[in-house]
């Protein structure tokens, strides 16, 4: 798997990471909450998931054409050998069938199986469109959903995705996430390049955590790994108004605020 892919919420996993930190302001009171915290981590690890599927799936679309772009994704090797097979569907050359077999991802996604059936159509302005559903579906042994209805744009070396997806799961405590995302990516097939702006909402049991992207970027190094992003991710707890944003300019150093006005510098795990 690529380290970052299209996982535009992939390092707000330092969130969890800077706020158990308990970075202070300059009033020297603690800046964390064990609850928001733990809320927070929820929705990086949903988004990052949920990302992660949608890359896979539509990672390798270069045409606009329904029946190209199921060629293509067929084609494609995602996971390791032996992980994962794709099927165009004999009736309909626009439909592929993905079954996948104790396949492995970020956040501690392992063994995870089951069916996505993606189909695709065109749009009444000619642009591709995605729809993704699961079935099926487990993660270490838990069940979990997955759809995606996504509209994407080809024109000279530059790919636009925008649309919503949702990911459903339960955590180790037996709470059901519920995580849907709004977010519009723009890559750049010559300089490897993708930016992404949008907002999520991530539900755990009854609390609510909002989240809003900007600006987000990755590009790809020579080696072929994602290098570190740059842009801005905020996290707000709806129940408390309590907010925390994470800053990155492009090194591996993110920059944490929270609610007080508390920074923490936490370390990514990017580049090559």
């Amino acid at each position: 798997m690529q380290k970052l892919l299209i996982a535009a919420f992939v390092v707000t996993s330092t969130l969890a990471v800077a706020c158990s930190a308990r970075s202070t302001g300059s009033n020297g009171s603690a800046d964390s909450n064990a609850s928001d915290n733990a809320d927070a981590n929820e929705a990086a690890g949903s988004a990052a998931q949920t990302s992660d599927i949608e890359q896979t799936l539509l990672g390798s679309v270069q045409s606009q054409d329904p029946a190209a772009a199921a060629g293509s994704v067929a084609a494609a090797q995602w996971w390791p050998a032996g992980c994962s097979t794709r099927t165009r569907d004999a009736s309909n050359p626009a439909v592929v069938r993905v079954h996948l077999d104790n396949c492995t991802g970020p956040f501690g996604v392992r063994q995870h199986s089951g069916d996505i059936t993606i189909t695709f159509s065109k749009n009444a302005d000619g642009s591709l469109h995605a729809e993704a559903t699961s079935a099926n579906m487990t993660i270490n042994g838990k069940a979990v959903t997955f759809s995606a209805s996504r509209d994407i744009s080809v024109a000279a070396g530059i790919i636009d995705v925008k649309g919503h997806a949702a990911w459903t799961r339960e955590t180790a405590g037996g709470e059901t996430v519920s995580h849907t995302t709004e977010v519009e990516t723009r890559i750049d097939v010559a300089k490897k390049c993708r930016i992404s702006n949008g907002t999520a909402v991530t539900r755990v049991g009854s609390r609510e955590v909002d989240s809003t992207l900007k600006d987000y970027e990755v590009c790809r190094e020579a080696d072929g790994a994602d290098g570190c992003p740059t842009g801005e991710i905020t996290h707000t707890h709806k129940a408390t108004g309590r907010t925390v944003s994470v800053s990155f300019d492009g090194s591996n150093q993110a920059t944490v605020t929270g609610p007080r006005g508390g920074t923490a510098e936490v370390t990514l795990v990017c580049g090559g």
